[in-house]
């Protein structure tokens, strides 16, 4: 008990950062999602996946006619044979980035400003309460991930900068460049 004391009293800035962001996102998120054509194209794609039992490998794609990869629809997958294909699925999964998010906003603003802890809270709580990222967090598109990945990209870039990651950071950065790029081709430069 005493070990969980102490650990809160450490953390409980990011722990209240994080509860405010998720309360945001999840309040009210079956009202407040969005449901848009690309939505259903996506789902749809989802849907005959499981049912044909064959995994794409094009992901959706773009108003150029790009295709973008497979890991949007293949992170899809278990939320909605979860919750037995309720729609509300993928804005669950964003609403859960969204929430992360918050928590990586602050991780690294601590890192970047060890001398100011309350400016990390200060910045993840701007993060959490911004209306157009909350409404981001929202709405399912693969565009809206981009955040979660670029923050944990930088943290470990960060970490990687100060020499002290290792071979666990450069499996993360891999992962975390590989899903931007997969997410949109716009967040390619990044």
């Amino acid at each position: 008990m005493r070990k969980y004391c102490e650990w809160l009293s450490k953390y409980w800035l990011l722990i209240l950062a994080m509860a405010i962001g998720g309360f945001l996102r999840f309040y009210r998120l079956r009202e407040l999602t969005t449901f848009g054509g690309d939505q259903g194209v996506d789902y749809l794609s989802v849907w005959q996946m499981i049912s044909e039992r064959r995994l794409s490998l094009l992901g959706p794609i773009t108003h150029v006619g790009i295709y973008l990869g497979p890991l949007y629809y293949y992170l899809l997958i278990p939320f909605f044979l979860l919750l037995n294909f309720d729609p509300i699925a993928a804005p669950i999964i964003f609403a859960i980035f969204g929430t992360a998010t918050v928590g990586l906003v602050y991780v690294l603003a601590r890192m970047m400003f060890k001398k100011y802890p309350f400016f990390a809270f200060l910045t993840a709580l701007l993060y959490a309460v911004s209306p157009v990222i909350i409404e981001s967090s929202r709405a399912p598109s693969q565009p809206h991930l981009i955040p979660f990945f670029s923050a944990l990209t930088l943290m470990v870039l960060f970490r990687l900068s100060e020499k002290t990651g290792g071979l666990l950071e450069g499996i993360v950065l891999g992962i975390g460049v590989g899903f931007l790029v997969q997410m949109h081709f716009f967040s390619f430069p990044i």
